[in-house]
């Protein structure tokens, strides 16, 4: 009986640490980086190089509001006004954005309107990055729909800024199409280039 005992014993103990092990481990997932303003601003210094050429590509695109996550076919953008997929090219620019969302960790690149905001962590509508200003203008956050602009700090380079966002709560969120639809289109659109 005593074995049973320390036996149903060892298997609470193992279950409850891996359940505190799974919600550790979640919580470092999500949890926010240890960062603000000054480290942003060495790891934009680290990547400008790829962050520049990203941007020229995005800026001279005809699309106001194109987004690129992390997980997306990265042979296509996706336009959110056609709520299609365009090709790109080989060349230089996508391969950029390819190494700064695959090899350096940004989450997402997203043109809206006058801004291009390069993130670098997100959770919900909790983000950190940076934003380039297009019209030179500072980006107020207004038409970033559900996020709330909660810092908005220079950069060295003029027109470049770090951000901190959180989510405007009984908004319409400015998000994606649900992942399987996304990747529905991009089957199509693979099926139509070739």
């Amino acid at each position: 009986m005593k074995k049973i005992f320390i036996i149903a014993g060892c298997i609470v103990i193992a279950f409850v640490l891996i359940i505190s092990l799974t919600y550790l481990d979640l919580y470092l997932y999500n949890a926010p980086p240890r960062q603000g303003q000054p480290e942003m601003e060495k790891e934009f210094q680290r990547d400008k190089e790829l962050i520049f050429t990203a941007r020229d590509y995005l800026t001279q695109l005809e699309y106001d509001e194109v987004a690129v996550y992390h997980y997306s076919n990265l042979e296509s953008l996706y336009v959110s006004s056609e709520r299609a997929f365009i090709s790109i090219a080989d060349d230089e620019e996508p391969v950029a954005i390819r190494r700064l969302l695959r090899d350096r960790g940004y989450r997402s690149i997203i043109k809206h309107e006058n801004c291009i905001m390069f993130t670098r962590w997100g959770n919900l509508g909790d983000l950190r990055g940076v934003v380039y200003s297009i019209d030179g203008q500072t980006p107020d956050g207004s038409a970033w729909g559900s996020l709330n602009l909660s810092k908005l700090e220079p950069l060295s380079p003029e027109g470049w800024y770090y951000f901190e966002t959180t989510e405007r709560l009984n908004t319409r969120p400015f998000v994606l199409p649900p992942q399987e639809e996304l990747m529905q289109r991009a089957i199509e659109f693979q099926q139509e280039q070739d």
